[in-house]
């Protein structure tokens, strides 16, 4: 019975034994085939045109007029710049783009290496000997003997699984297509941040212009009341109540300063630069711009985001990679490797 059973098992494995030769011809044509196909063809999502949705002409809504404040700088530098500038600036050295970028990379890395896992493993050696003594000879006789011998080696092992590297391939590229949508979310928040900020900047400048005019309006009515008690037709109680308006009209000035300062120290810490340059806006006056078509609703703005907002791309990219990865463990755990 056991000779029997083991024969059963010899003649199983000769049955499922395909010759080397054989072997790997059929897998290196398997994996050319399952490279070619592994251009998924939801990776042309990366190729696809953005719809545009900005009005076809701006119609002039309003502006606002950016008077000089007379801000002097925190230490001793003052820049001047627009919102062209800043959007520019904030592309050149951010750290965050340039992680993004960084990531980009490595998934490039990563794919050269799920598709190179088709080739070889090489594995050179060199063994050294070296014998002074006594040794034996082919004759069998012990004789004096002093030699060295240099024997080089080379392993080269070759096993691959077709749907494994097939499944390794798409995952990798779809990882790569979510790496590119990441970066261009994080461009998009960064220049974003930079041209809100900017706004704040605006919005502060023109406070502290508000302050100023508020102030010098108050000045101007404790002197109206002094001239009066010193005409005899004021009280001296108007004075007073000058005064005190003019001191909170000057607590108003010290607290739009104040926020004009942090707000420039915000958008220089976005744009990368020393948080001791005073920033000002270059611009005299605001137009007001219409970034989208006014015939577009809530819905369809809401859809167009969810269908081409870089992040949720990268997300769903991030999901198909995931499943495709289950895929190769499936593969890798239920289909033997050929070798």
């Amino acid at each position: 019975m056991r000779d029997a059973s083991v024969r059963r098992m010899s003649e199983g494995r000769r049955c499922m034994t395909v010759p080397t030769p054989l072997a790997r011809s059929i897998a290196i044509l398997l994996v050319l085939i399952t490279a070619g196909c592994a251009s998924d063809p939801s990776d042309s999502e990366a190729a696809r045109t953005l719809p545009n949705v900005a009005p076809s002409r701006q119609v002039a809504s309003g502006t606002l007029q950016l008077a000089n404040s007379r801000v002097q700088p925190m230490y001793r530098e003052r820049l001047t710049v627009d919102l062209e500038t800043v959007v520019r600036v904030a592309n050149l050295d951010n750290v965050g783009i340039l992680e993004s970028k960084q990531r980009v990379e490595a998934s490039h890395g990563q794919l050269e290496a799920a598709a190179a896992s088709i080739l070889p493993v090489v594995g050179p050696g060199v063994a050294l000997f070296h014998l002074q003594g006594v040794d034996i000879n082919n004759l069998g006789i012990l004789s004096a003997a002093n030699y060295t011998t240099l024997n080089p080696a080379i392993l080269v092992h070759w096993a691959v699984n077709p749907g494994q590297v097939y499944f390794d391939v798409v995952a990798s590229k779809k990882r790569l297509l979510a790496s590119g949508q990441q970066e261009r979310s994080v461009i998009m928040q960064t220049v974003q941040t930079a041209a809100l900020q900017y706004y704040d900047l605006v919005f502060a400048q023109t406070r502290v212009a508000v302050a100023r005019e508020a102030l010098a309006e108050a000045e101007e009515l404790l002197r109206f009341a002094k001239k009066r008690v010193d005409a005899g037709y004021g009280l001296p109680v108007d004075v007073i109540r000058s005064q005190a308006a003019l001191a909170g009209r000057q607590q108003d000035l010290a607290v739009a300063v104040n926020g004009f300062y942090k707000a420039s120290v915000a958008l220089a810490s976005t744009l990368y630069l020393e948080p001791t340059v005073t920033l000002v806006p270059r611009s005299h006056a605001l137009v007001a711009r219409s970034l989208v078509r006014a015939d577009l609703g809530i819905e369809q703005m809401l859809d167009l985001a969810a269908q081409w907002r870089p992040d949720l791309e990268s997300v769903r990219s991030l999901a198909a990679a995931a499943s495709a990865d289950t895929n190769s463990v499936i593969w890798g755990a239920s289909v033997p490797t050929l070798q």
